[in-house]
This record gives C-alpha cells, structure tokens and sequence, in this order.
C-alpha cells in the first residue's frame, strides 16, 4: 500500500510540473508576439519648459451687481413696462403702482402739516414773538422746541415726508443696466406679501466664489489668472483674476476665494456652477503629458521612448501634476532616465512591452477655445 501511495505522488508532481513548463511556455509566446506585432502609437518631443501649477475648486457665479427692487407697498400694479429676461437701461421705467390712496395719503399729510404750523404759530404770538415761524432765531431753543411738540409739528412733518416717500415709490425704476430676473408681480394684481418687485442683474461682470485649502493659501494671491469652465458650458472656458481671499479658515480648514470676469459674449449666468483653475508658472521644469505615464510592476510608473522601431519601458519619478502633465524628477539614486529631446510615446503605451515593435501616427490635436 505505501509502495502504491509514493507511485501516486511521483506521477502527480511530474503531472503538475509538466503544467508549470506549459504557463511558461504560453506566457513566453504571448511576450514574443507581443514583441513582433506591430502597434500603431503617437510621440511627442520631452523639454525644460515652463510648468502650470494648478489649484482646482468649484464655484458658483454671482453677479457683481444686483439689486432687489421693493416698492413697500400693498396697492395694486397699474401698469407692468417689462418682462423677466429683458434687458433694460439705468433709469428705465419697469412698472407703476396704483397712487390713488397714496395721493390722497399725501394731501391729507400736507394739511395736516399747515394745520400744525399755524398752530405753532399761534404759540410763538401768545409768548411774544411776533416773527412767529420766520424769525425763529430769536426764540430760544426749548421754547421752540416746546411749541413744536405741543402743535404736533414735528410728527405732521414726518408724516408728510413719509407720504412723498411712498407716493415716489409708485413710480419703479431700474437703478442701473441690467437685465430684469425674479419678476414676482402682475398687472392689476397687488403684490404677494413679502416678495420684492423683481431683480436687476449687471451682467458684464461676474464674481465665482469658490473654497481652497489653507495649505493652497500660501500660493493664492490677488491678481492670479484664473480659468472658468461652467458645467453647462463645458466646451467653453473664461478668463478672469482673483479679487479677494478671504483672512479666515472655516471649521473645515477651507478658506473663502472670490475671482472677477467679464461676461464678454453673454453666456453666463447667475447662479451657474463651474469648474476654477488657478495657475501659477514655474519654470525650468522636464515636463510629460499624463498620458504618456503607465503604471507597471506593482503601480511603478513608466514612460515609454522610441528607439528606432522599438519602444523602451523606463522607470521614472514623478514630481509635481497638473490636469495635463506630470514633473519628471530624478529617482532616489539621482537618476533621470528620460532627457530633454527624447522622443517619448503618449498614446498607444498602454499594453507595450519593453522592446515592443511600434510604428508612429499622425497626430491631429485640437485647441480648447479660449475666451
């Protein structure tokens, strides 16, 4: 029985030895037709240039300059000039309020207030100033000052100046240009209690407000250029510059950034979401594209170069990145396998093998529209 039981593991450990011969077999014949065939890749030139050090953030736009237009008053809408989306001038006329209780409101105020003045009047004379309100010099302060509260002059005044307030506030102009947003009212109909007239939003310049790190701080300053893409205008990106940056850290060790640009072609909007990239320029750095980066070996980073017809897998250490390229930096022995001028492969690497047979295309980049 022993006899039989060694004859079985001898034939099962040359069975599973022939097996492990075989995988080696097969994973060598799929290096090698890796090799010899062929791929089609793209290249581009490595050099000292100048490298963008990006701080990305979302933001949400805001018009530099708006207004809410509130009259304060419950009677009903006369006339109505505008509709939401239109754009009007400085001093344009938006809309009228019904005055007729404001006019009777205001006559009432100016009666009221001749009735106090005659009133005051009456008491300079019964005290022997004869000036009366004209000459209100020669009556001493508290003397007058006593007479006009006894008349009521003081509160008749104040009820006059109130009622020409309101009375003015019939009359709804826009303060400056702008387009009209929020319209909350309708002709012949009174307001709703608590709603504003509408909104003026100055469109040609807007603000994005957006969060950095405190540690990104340092590398934020006013002035720095910075680039908008809105989410709903993905192909598009606007240039402006930050403003201001605010002196605290919230709870969550964010600090408060706000960036200024000019609406040239219209397209934004209030309250449109977008993407903010600051930039700062360093110089004389070895600079890749991030696709020409493929991890290897356990994530180890690899760029491929052209050699002839061949491509060649090279260990490389990364520095600083941006959305578009990686700092090449020298390795922990020192080493900088990738020079200026080596033509390295940027797309077509991802399942090359070192040595591998490539054949390089034409390339046909597009520019981003810039505005």
């Amino acid at each position: 029985m022993r006899h039989l039981l060694s004859i079985f593991f001898l034939a099962s450990l040359f069975a599973c030895s022939g097996k492990t011969e075989d995988s080696k077999e097969v994973e060598k014949s799929a290096r090698q037709a890796t090799m010899e065939r062929t791929t089609v890749v793209y290249v581009d030139s490595v050099r000292i240039t100048e490298f963008e050090r990006q701080i990305l953030g979302n933001g949400k736009l805001r018009a530099k300059r708006s207004a809410v237009i509130e009259t304060g008053l419950s009677e009903p809408v006369r006339t109505l000039k505008v509709s939401e989306g239109d754009r009007v001038s400085k001093g344009a006329l938006l809309g009228r309020i019904d005055d007729s209780e404001l006019r009777l409101s205001l006559a009432e105020a100016e009666r009221d207030l001749e009735k106090a003045s005659v009133g005051l009047r009456d008491f300079m004379y019964a005290r022997g100033y004869d000036g009366g309100l004209s000459d209100t010099l020669k009556v001493p302060k508290d003397v007058l000052r006593m007479g006009k509260i006894d008349k009521g002059y003081e509160a008749a005044l104040t009820r006059l100046e109130r009622a020409k307030l309101k009375f003015s506030k019939s009359v709804v102009r826009a303060p400056f240009a702008g387009v009209v947003a929020d319209l909350a009212v309708r002709e012949h109909h009174r307001p709703e209690s608590g709603k504003p007239f509408c909104r003026i939003i100055d469109d040609r310049v807007f603000e994005i407000v957006f969060s950095v790190l405190e540690s990104e701080v340092p590398d934020v300053t006013e002035g720095m250029r910075v680039r908008v893409s809105p989410f709903a205008l993905s192909d598009r990106e606007f240039v402006g510059e930050v403003v201001s940056v605010n002196p605290l850290v919230d709870e969550n060790g964010l600090v408060r950034v706000t960036a200024e640009l000019r609406n040239t072609d219209g397209l934004l909007r209030e309250g449109m979401n977008g993407k903010v990239v600051l930039s700062r320029v360093l110089p004389n750095k070895l600079v890749v594209p991030k696709s020409s980066v493929v991890l290897r070996s356990g994530g180890r980073p690899v760029v491929f170069t052209l050699n002839g017809d061949e491509a060649k897998w090279n260990y490389v250490a990364l520095g600083e990145e941006n959305s578009q390229s990686y700092v090449l930096v020298p390795d922990a022995e020192g080493n900088m396998p990738i020079k200026p001028g080596d033509v390295i492969i940027v797309k077509g690497n991802l399942n090359l093998a070192h040595k591998a047979k490539v054949k390089v295309g034409r390339t046909n980049k597009r520019k981003r529209r810039k505005k």
